[in-house]
């Protein structure tokens, strides 16, 4: 497994499954969905074939709302800066366990942009708590507003 370095204010890791015969995108939303009620706009495979082979960690800033520091940034704008972006397979793996541990919800007030996955199309998944469900949608990779907001993470 691999293991990022410690980085200040980065304080939740979050263990990223292997890559597998099934779709792991799809199982990490079934999961959420056992625990809270979850809405998916998409049903799509290609999420799983942009990721690591290997069981591994990411860090992420231990805060319920996306980064502030990244609000209003598109997904072109967090890539020209070299942000290393949460994927949407590592915001489920994070909702699960926030809720798990706390029978709370991440992003309540802003939405989280999961600029290191793509869909088939280009989009770019979304993440955030919607009155009562966890919401998985998308946005064009050029669109920025002010609640929209990425989480970086340390790999």
């Amino acid at each position: 497994m691999i293991l990022p370095e410690y980085r200040d204010g980065f304080g939740w890791s979050i263990v990223v499954p292997p890559m597998a015969e099934w779709s792991t995108s799809r199982l990490l939303h079934e999961v959420c969905g056992r625990m809270f009620p979850t809405w998916q706009a998409y049903d799509d495979g290609q999420l799983d074939k942009i990721v690591s082979a290997d069981v591994h960690v990411v860090l992420a800033r231990d805060t319920v709302e996306a980064d502030e520091i990244h609000k209003n940034k598109s997904t072109k704008t967090v890539e020209a800066e070299n942000i290393s972006a949460i994927t949407i397979r590592q915001r489920e793996v994070l909702e699960a366990r926030y809720f798990f541990e706390t029978g709370e919800h991440l992003d309540i007030a802003n939405t989280t942009i999961c600029a290191g996955s793509r869909y088939a199309d280009g989009f770019v998944p979304r993440a955030y708590w919607r009155d009562d469900e966890f919401d998985v949608s998308c946005v064009a990779p050029a669109f920025a507003y002010g609640s929209w907001r990425v989480r970086e993470t340390v790999f």
